[in-house]
């Protein structure tokens, strides 16, 4: 009698959520043909309003090298430029590297300013580098970053090529705009003012559960991100305090126990662990007030 072996085959089938993040930079999606430019603007702003105007392209501004990309106003300061090549290119006082953007305010007080408009509501990372570029001044200039008109960072350059940065995360509504600003620096006026600037602009994704400083909160929701190691940090990824103590005294029938140790459990996991002085007193610094507390006192056998 023959034996009949059925195969089967099973068939798995495996669904990724794919996570992804949107990223917006400067100098990658800088346009010499477009102003709107999909997310990205260069523009300006009058020192007495807010009031935004675009900026213009032309081919060359007052003879300076013809491989910059241009962006400016009625032939004329402010400006929001670019070097496309791969060379560091030189032209008056000002040296630009490869692949970077810049910008200059206007003799009277015009902010030139490079916006950024959300395109959806969520969770957005701003990573910006601003540093002079003018060798021979130097620059000084004022960088600004604001969120729908409200100032949120600021820094008064007065130097050359020492780079002065931001990073932090925000929570925008489509529409909402990020502009930043260049103006006149300590010297109150235009002089020298070219300035680099770096911008990155990330989407955070839900799905993204990075913690970069192993503090304990993903990245997305963490408003310290480079808390140092082994930090005790709240739900906000932030150190505590370091006067957030608690402390206490173990009495055994009247007398103070001297020769025992307490530990400090928070949520379940060893916190802390000290001995008993003299007094019978116990401390423990960097308490965490977001988590249960559990006290254990330990007397040696005798």
């Amino acid at each position: 009698m023959k034996k009949l072996y059925l195969s089967i085959t099973l068939c798995v089938f495996i669904f990724f959520q794919v996570c992804y993040a949107e990223t917006y930079n400067l100098a990658n999606d800088f346009s010499s043909v477009s102003n709107p430019n999909n997310e990205w603007s260069y523009g300006f702003s009058n020192i007495r309003d807010t009031n935004y105007k675009l900026l213009n392209r032309i081919e060359n501004f007052n003879g300076y090298s013809d491989e910059i990309v241009w962006w400016i106003s009625n032939n004329a300061l402010p400006s929001v430029f670019h070097n496309p090549t791969n060379k560091v290119i030189h032209f008056s006082t000002v040296s630009i590297s490869p692949h970077s953007a810049a910008f200059h305010p206007g003799p009277n007080g015009e902010k030139a300013v490079i916006r950024w408009t959300a395109p959806d509501d969520g969770n957005y990372l701003i990573h910006a580098v601003a540093k002079g570029i003018d060798h021979v001044h130097p620059t000084t200039s004022k960088v600004s970053i604001l969120h729908n008109n409200q100032l949120i960072w600021s820094v008064l350059i007065n130097d050359y090529n020492k780079p002065y940065s931001f990073s932090n995360k925000v929570i925008l509504s489509l529409g909402d705009s990020i502009d930043f600003s260049c103006g006149f620096g300590s010297n109150g006026n235009y002089y020298g003012d070219s300035t680099a600037i770096d911008i990155t602009i990330k989407k955070l994704d839900e799905c993204d559960v990075s913690d970069s400083d192993k503090d304990g909160v993903i990245d997305i929701w963490d408003n310290c991100p480079k808390t140092p190691l082994n930090s005790y940090v709240n739900s906000k990824g932030c150190p505590l305090i370091d006067n957030s103590a608690l402390s206490g005294q173990v009495l055994i029938k009247g007398l103070p126990l001297t020769d025992g140790n307490a530990t400090l459990f928070q949520s379940g996991e060893l916190f802390q662990k000290t001995s008993l002085d003299n007094n019978g007193w116990y401390k423990f610094k960097n308490v965490s007030e977001e988590k249960s507390i559990n006290i254990m006192i330990r007397k040696p056998a005798e």
